[in-house]
């Protein structure tokens, strides 16, 4: 990631629930929010170490077609580093 936001593209070929499961580290300790479409998503405090975060999508921010997902750091901060992203579609009970 270069500067302080990078956005990522989630396929869907319905809005169902998502959980998303990232892997990231920073330089420096920051705190990394997490968007899609516009909604946040969260935020938590990253490290040197690789930190795994798990988010759950609603399927009401979600529609069919390329979701946007964007990762934030603070202004004047850099060196996020997205090591793996995973997600899948969360089963409705």
């Amino acid at each position: 990631m270069e500067g302080e936001r990078a956005s990522l593209i989630l396929p869907l070929l319905r809005p169902q629930p998502v959980e998303a499961l990232f892997w990231v580290s920073t330089p420096a300790p920051q705190t990394v929010a997490i968007a899609i479409n516009d909604h946040p998503l969260g935020t938590w405090e990253v490290g040197a170490q690789i930190g795994r975060q798990a988010l759950g999508v609603p399927a009401e921010w979600l529609f069919r077609g390329d979701n946007v997902l964007r990762l934030d750091v603070a202004a004047g901060t850099s060196g996020l580093r997205l090591h793996r992203l995973t997600y899948r579609v969360v089963a409705r009970e």
